[in-house]
């Protein structure tokens, strides 16, 4: 410390220690020609006289403030406390250093001033730690890369010049400086072009024809033409077709950037020329062809004016009717057309009218649009033709038909086929039932001509549907047809009577169809006339009366026979003259005497409990008594004497 003191009064002579000052600034680092202000603060009671000094010069005095904007780089700031004399010095403040900071300078952008779109220029600057940028979009700045961009109307390409200022900005504490280099993007060269308008492209010209040129998104300097079938006028805008050809327009654009180059194929067409046509023949007949054809080039269309039919672009012609029909040939390509024109006789015949397949033993009639003609057959052995066209085929096999008039003769070539064999079966079948047809033929199907009467199955198998007739008919694959008519048989109505009988007694059952057979199921319990219907009742039970037509169609009843109370009293039987009855009027109204084949020979009301029937003028024989109820009918056997 002894030490310390002995420093103080050596350097500050005068110095009287007991009293102390500070200095400070609110900033040690200003920029060049800033202001900066200084305050003291100080200990001891004795009246300060200021005295502030910049590197060791007194600068101010009697304030403890100071301020000061002529402050250089690095300079000391110090103050001291005196008397008002200033022969003593009472303390001496701490040194502030003083920094001063100048405005930046961002030098200058050394470097390329133009750039190829897509392409990079490198640009540089003296000055280090700036930062790079650009003003639009033009083109990009990256560690002093320069890239042209430029993309215009949604497009990657250029057509004029753009502009683009490139900065290099330098920052201190002291603010911004800022250096800045105009940048030309040029564009790449595009060579390129279209004709007519792009509505309407044009990719051909025809001879002494214009074609207006489009640059469309490109910059063409130079248009020619390589081998002068087309020929540019760039300066109004168009190709002029000078001769036939096929023609390449060239077209160059070169720039700073480059050198690009389009080419066109551009077709240059005259009207086709037209030559005669050729012919294999100048007569054909109706129903033959021959293909007519021409050296000319285009497009070619042929045309029959009447009798002929020709397929327009191959010249295949057909004949249809006789005449003299005129062939018209029309060559055309975009420039125009040209015609060439022939005629040809068609003769008759026509085609031959038949199927090119057909079975055997089967006659089929041909026909032909022109009657008069001769027909044939190449082997009779397999088909026979007679001179109406009726044909009749004998062999599976085929053959040649032949139809002549004159020199004309048309030929049809068919095949024969074997029919099936013929259906097996029974032909018939009852309503609502069915039977199983069978064919040996291998493969085939099987159809009725009307299903609403019968049905069939794939396997042959038949169902009646309604009563009538139709046809089967068995198919092969060939398409023959081997044929069965068929009938769907009715069944027979109801069996009309009553469906009890009595033990020992009789009834009558009838149907309204005639002509069938009765019988029962069980002779134990009933027995029945098959001709006239007439049950006898045997034994009790329940029994089934059927009736079946001829067709083996039938309907079944159930009759029930049991032992009855009589409720009448018929004497004698056998009878001569009088036959007696005593019968309960509540229970019978009415009698019939029916003879043995079913006709009524008396027919009475019951008015009183007994009566009497004359049968004196009767024949011999057996008759049926039947005495019918509201509810009830009975029938007994009678025997005249």
């Amino acid at each position: 410390m002894a030490r310390l003191i002995w420093l103080i009064l050596f350097v500050f002579p005068g110095v009287i220690w007991g009293q102390t000052i500070h200095i400070s600034t609110t900033r040690d680092t200003i920029c060049a020609g800033s202001s900066v202000t200084f305050a003291s603060s100080i200990t001891g009671t004795l009246t300060p006289h200021y005295m502030w000094s910049v590197n060791s010069v007194i600068a101010g005095t009697d304030s403890p403030i100071f301020t000061s904007s002529a402050i250089a780089d690095k300079d000391t700031i110090r103050c001291k406390v005196t008397n008002l004399a200033g022969d003593t010095v009472f303390a001496v403040s701490n040194n502030v250093v003083i920094t001063v900071d100048t405005m930046p300078n961002a030098g200058i952008i050394e470097g390329l001033d133009i750039v190829c779109q897509h392409a990079s220029i490198l640009l540089t600057d003296s000055v280090a730690g700036g930062i790079w940028s650009a003003e639009n979009n033009n083109a990009t700045i990256s560690s002093g890369v320069v890239t042209g961009v430029r993309i215009i109307y949604g497009f990657d390409y250029l057509v004029w010049s753009s502009y683009d200022s490139i900065f290099y900005t330098v920052t201190n504490s002291c603010g911004s400086s800022k250096a800045s280099k105009l940048i030309e993007i040029h564009p790449l060269p595009n060579a390129s072009f279209f004709l007519g308008t792009p509505a309407s492209l044009i990719y051909s010209l025809c001879l002494g024809a214009d074609a207006t040129i489009d640059a469309g998104a490109g910059y063409t300097h130079l248009l020619y033409s390589t081998y002068g079938h087309a020929v540019p006028d760039f300066f109004n805008q168009n190709v002029h077709g000078v001769s036939a050809g096929t023609e390449i327009l060239v077209a160059v654009d070169d720039n700073y950037c480059g050198v690009d180059t389009y080419r066109m194929t551009l077709p240059v067409y005259t009207v086709p020329e037209i030559f005669p046509i050729l012919l294999p023949s100048n007569e054909i007949c109706v129903g033959e062809s021959i293909t007519l054809s021409d050296s000319s080039k285009g497009v070619l269309d042929w045309y029959s004016n009447k009798y002929g039919k020709i397929v327009g672009w191959t010249g295949l012609l057909t004949g249809l009717t006789p005449g003299l029909d005129t062939i018209t040939l029309r060559s055309s390509n975009q420039c125009g057309a040209t015609y060439a024109d022939t005629v040809i006789t068609i003769l008759p015949p026509g085609l031959i009218s038949v199927n090119d397949s057909l079975c055997i033993g089967k006659a089929v009639e041909l026909s032909n649009d022109y009657p008069g003609g001769i027909w044939g057959s190449t082997n009779r052995a397999i088909a026979s033709v007679d001179q109406n066209g009726n044909l009749l085929g004998y062999v599976s096999d085929t053959v040649t038909l032949n139809y002549s008039i004159g020199n004309c003769t048309v030929s049809k070539k068919i095949s024969l086929h074997p029919l099936p064999n013929p259906i097996a079966g029974n032909a018939g079948v009852c309503l609502n039932s069915s039977v199983s047809l069978s064919e040996t033929t291998k493969p085939g199907t099987w159809s009725s001509e009307d299903e609403n009467i019968a049905a069939i199955g794939s396997t042959g198998k038949v169902y009646g549907i309604n009563a009538g007739s139709t046809t089967i008919n068995f198919t092969n694959k060939y398409g023959c047809i081997s044929s069965l008519e068929f009938s769907v048989n009715p069944l027979p109505p109801i069996i009309n009577g009553i469906s009890d009988v009595c033990i020992e007694h009789g009834i009558y059952l009838s149907n309204n169809v005639n002509g069938g057979k009765w019988s029962n199921r069980d002779s134990a319990i009933t027995l029945i006339d098959s001709m006239s219907g007439y049950v006898t009742g045997v034994g009790s039970g329940q029994d089934v009366i059927t009736y079946t037509l001829p067709t083996g169609c039938y309907t079944a009843s159930y009759i029930k026979s049991e032992y009855c109370y009589e409720e009448l009293d018929i004497y004698p039987n056998p009878v001569n003259n009088i036959l007696s009855l005593q019968v309960d009027t509540l229970i019978y109204n009415k009698i019939r005497l029916i003879d043995i084949v079913g006709q009524e020979v008396i027919h009475l009301l019951i008015k009183e409990s007994f009566t009497k029937i004359d049968v004196h003028l009767l024949p011999h024989g057996i008759y049926y008594l039947e005495i019918e109820g509201r509810n009830k009918k009975y029938l007994r056997k009678i025997v005249k004497e």
